[in-house]
């Protein structure tokens, strides 16, 4: 027999909304794009490139060299030299520039472009206005700051803005473009030759390392999760079930790190970085850094004198 509240007829009108991506997919993908971000970097450092076949050690001292460059010269044409020898390189390593610039572009924008863009107009540096943004009938005085009668943007503020975006974007690029074509291990090795203390160095490899594990931790138990109809609860129960696995994941991602440095400890890790030494430097490798070194030295005088 049925029941009778079986037999009523359904008067709920089915309202078809857009399917919106939850937090807990956003961080899913976020987690899935630092994991693949050092298995790519991996991958790159492999390939039969320039940079790749150039020694870490040397590659540590161009990527110094070019940073203190960057920092020196103030001309935006010389920025842009700066910027087609990192392309060039980038070219010749077999690495897509265009996806480095795309990373560079988030640190231009937070630390180039919106803390120096006051600095366009003419109220805190004074030049020649091209744009006029707002006129008032005379100059007015504030406490000790001095309003113009004319307030708008100036050549030498865009100037200035332009300088500094390119400054960000080149030590950016630069630096992600020798990350790329340089294993993590490189890396280290590479700083070791600067002298940098072994506790610094264990520090950073460690820290690395934890991130990587607690990454795939992460995303290991909340993909478990979606697999059991995670996406079918309510909102609340998401917040709920997320808070309470918080400090479950953390404590399953320490004990997967604390048994990864029992294993480094098992094939004799002492706490003291011992470096394979590798085979001498190709005469190649020299030409690189003289070449490098040359066009440093180009554009420093470029920018004192031309």
């Amino acid at each position: 027999m049925i029941p009778p509240f079986l037999r009523q007829p359904n008067d709920t009108k089915y309202v078809r909304r857009k399917p919106r991506a939850h937090y807990i997919t956003k961080t899913l993908l976020s987690l899935v794009r630092v994991i693949s971000l050092a298995i790519s970097r991996f991958y790159l450092s492999e390939q039969k490139g320039l940079l790749q076949r150039t020694p870490e050690v040397l590659k540590v001292w161009m990527m110094l060299t070019f940073l203190v460059v960057v920092s020196v010269v103030h001309r935006v044409e010389s920025q842009l030299i700066l910027l087609a020898v990192s392309l060039g390189l980038s070219l010749l390593s077999q690495i897509n520039f265009w996806n480095i610039v795309r990373q560079a572009l988030l640190y231009v924008l937070l630390f180039g472009l919106l803390i120096t863009l006051p600095a366009s107009l003419n109220v805190f540096n004074g030049g020649k206005i091209i744009f006029s943004l707002v006129t008032f009938e005379h100059p007015h005085r504030w406490w000790i700051y001095s309003i113009p009668k004319e307030i708008g943007i100036t050549r030498e503020g865009l100037e200035y803005i332009v300088r500094i975006c390119l400054k960000i974007l080149n030590s950016v690029s630069f630096v992600l473009l020798i990350l790329s074509t340089t294993g993590f291990e490189n890396v280290i090795r590479g700083l070791r030759s600067m002298r940098i203390p072994h506790f610094f160095l264990l520090v950073l490899t460690l820290a690395y390392k934890y991130i990587v594990i607690l990454s795939q931790q992460l995303y290991h138990s909340f993909q478990a999760m979606s697999l059991r109809g995670w996406n079918r609860t309510q909102s609340d129960l998401e917040k709920e079930i997320a808070a309470g696995r918080i400090g479950f994941l953390f404590r399953k991602g320490w004990e997967h790190y604390d048994l990864t440095y029992k294993a480094m400890i098992a094939r004799g890790f002492t706490g003291e970085f011992k470096m394979v030494r590798k085979n001498g430097y190709k005469t190649e490798n020299y030409l690189v850094g003289w070449a490098l070194f040359v066009m440093m030295v180009v554009v420093l005088f470029f920018d004192r004198h031309g």
